[in-house]
């Protein structure tokens, strides 16, 4: 019985140090930095890794993005920063294998966000795989539905 509450104490601090690892790991993500290499940012848009910055960051990045007149990459950056955001609040649990359509079916929050969530997910998409053309008047569109969507100040 000794050994069982041992083993049991082993378990429960391995769940405890897990837990503060990830919560560690999921605060270190950056804002757009001269730190985060263009070659980075670049490669986390091409394969949709949300994590590399936080939400903010990737705003940063999308308004590079449209200083440039590019809409497509800057609506890119614009969606990984809702992920982001959204993985911070608990409402997705963002992994590099899940497609969008799952993060809308998966989404932990109240049904006017889950609409509002599904509509940005379906302009992204047509954008981005279907390459519907944006303009600087979408982009401003899409940021304003991401703000008050998000509730968040980016």
């Amino acid at each position: 019985i000794k050994f069982m509450g041992i083993v049991l104490a082993a378990v429960a601090l391995c769940v405890v140090i897990i837990a503060l690892i990830r919560k560690i790991r999921s605060g270190q993500r950056k804002t757009a930095s001269p730190a985060i290499e263009k070659r980075a940012i670049e490669s986390a848009l091409d394969k949709g890794d949300a994590l590399l910055m936080d939400g903010a960051g990737w705003f940063e990045v999308a308004d590079g993005y449209a200083a440039k007149g590019e809409y497509r990459l800057a609506l890119r950056a614009i969606y990984l920063s809702l992920l982001a955001t959204l993985h911070d609040q608990r409402k997705i649990q963002f992994r590099k294998n899940r497609t969008n359509w799952i993060y809308v079916r998966n989404f932990r929050g109240a049904e006017p966000e889950r609409s509002g969530f599904a509509a940005l997910t379906g302009l992204f998409d047509r954008v981005w795989y279907g390459n519907e053309e944006t303009t600087a008047n979408t982009l401003a569109e899409v940021r304003s539905r991401l703000r008050v969507f998000t509730g968040a100040t980016l």
